[in-house]
């Protein structure tokens, strides 16, 4: 309930934040690259998208698919729903969305399944992971994808508090969750090892500062690597 509560609140205020600077544009550009790519791959029929927000990563299924392509959207707050009922009216024909918490709905998805799932910055306000990695796998068709992101509990923002309870790990914590499901492992990175602060700030659409944060990034990526001490992880299963 605090969870759905504090989405209702924020609303349409999510995608301001990603559009408020420069530096978040070019942030959420990598992120949905991620979509992109393993979309133009594996050319899916059917998709699902766990936790739509403003509709991101939505808007990035829609364009980015094959036109006969279905897309499922959902999300706990009724908000979130209403807005991308409206933002997306025209696409009615592709995309249905609809309100529902898919950790304790058990009939809506019964006999459903997916060739690609998405599920960007949402696991950290599961409860029950093994649960929820478990009720994936069972929604995918064999072969299928699932594309998801989990703060790393060993990153600069760990000492940066969020406004409600998240859940944290580490690359060799979920990578043994997720092997134990029986997927496997196609691709773990990580877009940024620097504070959010730093991409959300009033000097993050000036271009000397932006080139100044990229630069910073890309040294880090060549001495940690593109996992270690990232921000957010991104990763990327298929099912066995």
């Amino acid at each position: 309930m605090i969870i759905k509560k504090y989405w209702d609140k924020v609303n349409i205020k999510y995608e301001r934040i990603w559009k408020k600077t420069k530096a978040s544009q070019i942030l959420s550009k990598k992120e949905v690259s991620l979509i992109r790519n393993y979309l133009s791959s594996n050319n899916p029929s059917s998709i699902l998208d766990i936790g739509i927000g403003t509709g991101r990563i939505l808007e990035v299924l829609l364009n980015y698919s094959n036109k006969n392509v279905n897309i499922t959207g959902i999300d706990i707050s009724s908000k979130m729903v209403d807005i991308c009922n409206k933002k997306f009216k025209t696409k009615k024909k592709k995309l249905k969305v609809f309100k529902t918490d898919i950790e304790s709905n058990t009939k809506t998805f019964k006999n459903t399944s997916y060739d690609f799932i998405t599920a960007i910055r949402l696991i950290q306000y599961v409860t029950n992971w093994d649960l929820f990695i478990q009720k994936i796998y069972n929604l995918l068709k064999e072969e299928g994808i699932f594309i998801f992101s989990v703060p790393n509990k060993y990153s600069i923002n760990y000492f940066f508090r969020s406004p409600i309870p998240i859940i944290k790990t580490h690359p060799t914590e979920i990578i043994s969750l997720l092997k134990r499901k029986n997927f496997s492992i196609l691709d773990i990175i990580s877009y940024s090892k620097l504070p959010d602060i730093l991409y959300f700030n009033k000097l993050a659409s000036n271009r000397i500062y932006i080139q100044i944060l990229l630069f910073c990034e890309s040294i880090l990526s060549a001495i940690f690597g593109k996992v270690l001490f990232g921000r957010v992880l991104f990763i990327v299963v298929k099912k066995k």
